[in-house]
């Protein structure tokens, strides 16, 4: 394969994976924005679908103050809940095991990384060689950083935040005026 295909082949790559991330963390998102939605306005449609339109909605709240909410909300008035999630990350050694809390704070990093930092097409020579079927990017603060994805880490990523919305929904199924359910089943059958 030529080098012009190969980096075509990693811009590709990279595009996709950046979709279904995306994608997914904006289910993830509206799970949250029910859940809050829910505690402050009760069974109220009406209010709960406001909430979500003018304060929850897009450019309001980003997706990190909304899970700083959701981990005080939750983890205070709905422990029992909250405290049922169990990670499908494995453990560092000697370390804890992670909480919804953790995977969320630990998505949404990565979110970031796919969001906003620059796809490295081989254009820096002073890194080791991007080992194959591996997505760099680069991180541009005082210093340029390679931050490598393989594919075993990306699907790691989308594993959990399919686990965490899953999670969720379950508990916000009963009272939610929108229908999250069928977009975390119908994500949840792409991933097999």
């Amino acid at each position: 394969m030529t080098d012009d295909k190969i980096l075509i082949n990693l811009i590709n790559k990279s595009i996709l994976w950046r979709g279904q991330l995306l994608h997914q963390i904006s289910i993830l998102e509206l799970g949250v924005n029910i859940y809050l939605a829910n505690y402050f306005c009760g069974s109220n449609d009406d209010k709960m679908i406001d909430m979500q339109n003018f304060i929850l909605g897009d450019d309001r709240m980003s997706l990190s103050a909304k899970q700083q909410v959701f981990f005080g909300i939750a983890s205070t008035r709905d422990a029992e809940w909250y405290n049922s999630y169990k990670t499908i990350r494995p453990s560092q050694p000697k370390k804890k095991d992670y909480t919804m809390n953790t995977d969320m704070v630990w998505v949404i990093e990565q979110r970031n990384i796919f969001a906003h930092r620059m796809l490295d097409l081989d254009s820096f020579r002073s890194f080791n060689k991007r080992e194959e079927g591996v997505v760099r990017f680069i991180r541009m603060k005082n210093e340029l950083t390679p931050i490598d994805y393989p594919e075993s880490d990306f699907e790691l990523l989308m594993k959990t935040v399919f686990h965490i919305a899953e999670h969720i929904q379950k508990r916000t199924s009963a009272y939610s005026p929108l229908n999250l359910a069928s977009d975390v089943s119908s994500e949840s059958s792409m991933e097999e």
